[in-house]
């Protein structure tokens, strides 16, 4: 689905590029408060002042003040330009993985080249708990020009959303970014992109033309990024490459998880042990537990009663039942473990009952 909407008044744009190059950071609810209250003095007021009349030819000095606001310094920006309005367009695609898998992989900018086709390159330049600056570079065009320019994207995964925009604008005033995620299932995403700018009268596309050419070419790189983390959900997971966690006893590797290939439903994998060497007891407060002995001789702990096992055995671990396996044998023992339905949060997964742990 595609949308492209014209006009709007939310703070961005050219007022947001003008605060943030005097060190105000504006949200969308600032949008009515005095310069003062959100820390523009007056030589962040002149700042901004010759700012607008280097592009614009206009002297507004006089008409800043502790009382403007960024609505209004939009409007005197709208008469002295005869601003046409901002351009924007809207896309969506629905992805067949959970928005946590969705969120880490489109987040993860080193390896966007691996999600779209467009890009040649990315360079980090700065990054933050919730920020990064980073240059993109596309792949050269029938002209053999190949076109970069810096980005930052700031995120806040408590709901689910993005902003970015455009440090380095190129042919563009502005261009700003809102990357949005909605859940409609447990393993069910739909991602939006919604993108306002404005072209500079020099550009060689017009705003309806840029307009046409994102909506075109948002189509196709979403319809490929869903495709692509849909197919790494799908890739083969081994041993060697998961990693290892060793703090219960034993050598536990889960292959299939949220984190490794986005499953929605449970977690599983396979547990080492050498002779005589044992799990901690432990809990599972959300999931009931799947063992499957694969070689080896073992014995279980369910609550105060041992269960012996052996290769080509299994047992199921009811929710809340304390549990604690050991190798009973002479040989290395395997074993298969598999966990559903998946805690609300990972670390609510597991509770250690073994006084002491490891």
């Amino acid at each position: 689905m595609v949308t492209a909407i014209d006009g709007g008044s939310e703070v961005g744009g050219e007022v947001e590029d003008l605060l943030r190059a005097v060190g105000t950071t504006v949200l969308a609810q600032d949008d009515g408060t005095p310069f003062g209250d959100l820390g523009v003095d007056s030589l962040a007021r002149m700042e901004i002042s010759k700012r607008v009349q280097d592009r614009y030819g206009g002297d507004i000095e006089d008409l800043l003040t502790e009382d403007t606001t960024p609505a209004a310094l939009r409007k005197i920006i709208n008469r002295l330009a005869g601003r046409r309005p901002i351009a924007r367009t809207e896309n969506h695609v629905e992805i067949a993985a959970p928005i946590g898998y969705v969120w880490a992989a489109v987040n993860d900018v080193r390896r966007w080249t691996e999600l779209f086709t467009e890009y040649a390159s990315v360079e980090v330049l700065a990054e933050g708990e919730n920020w990064v600056t980073f240059r993109l570079t596309l792949h050269p065009d029938a002209n053999g020009v190949s076109w970069s320019w810096v980005s930052r994207r700031r995120w806040n995964r408590d709901k689910w959303t993005v902003r970015a925009w455009r440090i380095e604008r190129g042919n563009f005033e502005f261009m700003r970014l809102r990357w949005s995620f909605e859940q409609l299932a447990p393993d069910r995403t739909r991602m939006t992109w919604a993108q306002e700018f404005r072209m500079k009268p020099t550009a060689p596309l017009d705003d309806a033309a840029m307009v046409q050419r994102i909506n075109t070419g948002s189509a196709v790189q979403m319809e490929i990024i869903a495709r692509r983390i849909e197919e790494r959900r799908r890739t083969v997971r081994t041993w060697d490459t998961t990693s290892s966690v060793r703090k219960r006893g034993g050598d536990m590797r889960t292959l299939i998880g949220p984190a490794a290939c986005g499953s929605a439903y449970g977690i599983s994998g396979f547990v080492e042990l050498a002779p005589g060497e044992r799990i901690d007891e432990h809990l599972h407060p959300y999931s009931e537990e799947h063992l499957l002995i694969v070689s080896g001789q073992a014995e279980i702990d369910l609550e105060d009663t041992p269960v012996p096992l052996q290769a080509k055995q299994g047992v199921l671990v009811p929710r809340n039942v304390r549990h604690r396996l050991r190798n009973t044998g002479d040989v290395p023992l395997v074993a298969v473990f598999a966990l559903s339905p998946l805690a609300p949060r990972p670390e609510l997964g597991h509770v250690d009952t073994e006084s002491g742990g490891r």
